[in-house]
């Protein structure tokens, strides 16, 4: 196993297992913080990864991705059955198609690294899931589904009007980012293929009701 692999694998382990007993109701914006973080995004920084805006404002990441406006940021509640769906929904984004790859330290300092998508493996177990990038050759990733509290699908607008920073987001109860699959993120290239396999992933994440109010 790579350095980098070693990294991710133990990274996720460690995020999964810090889940604390909050709702996901607990870690919706309040209208002040909503304002204040909508506000950053239309007039400071369009398109900024929610990592750095966490970071900012001192805040957990559901938190500042709960506060943006519904057609930019859908949330829902996670449990196995619904988990399995959408994870089986990212295998059928294509093995070689490209993606970013971010997870976060204690929820804070974040690592961000380019991969493509990586796909649940045969070993995956009742307990956790087995993901491998490149058939083995890329990142290895394990994630439990009991805790992930919160699933996101952001696609937050830019300064260009046809371009958007577009995440898929796995949280756990604390408001925490596990593992964040970046399929675009502000004006730079992407993968066509992932937007297109995020477009289907969001749509499926839609037929459950949004975990924060509408704005």
């Amino acid at each position: 196993m790579t350095a980098k692999n070693l990294i991710l694998t133990l990274s996720l382990l460690a995020a999964t297992g810090m889940a604390g007993h909050a709702s996901a109701a607990g870690t919706c914006a309040s209208p002040d913080d909503a304002r204040v973080i909508q506000n950053y995004y239309a007039n400071t920084r369009p398109g900024a990864p929610p990592p750095a805006v966490g970071r900012l404002f001192r805040m957990p990441e559901a938190t500042v991705v709960s506060a943006l406006h519904a057609d930019h940021a859908y949330g829902v509640r996670s449990n196995r059955l619904f988990f399995d769906e959408v994870w089986k929904s990212v295998d059928a984004w294509g093995a070689d198609t490209r993606i970013g790859i971010v997870f976060t330290s204690g929820g804070m300092h974040a690592w961000n690294f380019p991969s493509t998508v990586p796909q649940t493996q045969s070993t995956t177990t009742p307990i956790w899931y087995d993901m491998y990038a490149d058939e083995g050759a890329g990142v290895h990733g394990h994630i439990t589904p009991q805790e992930v509290d919160q699933i996101w699908a952001l696609q937050i607008p830019t300064v260009e009007a046809d371009k958007f920073t577009r995440i898929l987001a796995f949280y756990d109860k604390q408001g925490a980012l596990i593992v964040g699959l970046y399929v675009s993120e502000n004006t730079k290239a992407f993968d066509q293929r992932a937007v297109d396999g995020f477009e289907r992933t969001r749509e499926l994440l839609r037929t459950q009701p949004r975990i924060c109010g509408a704005d």
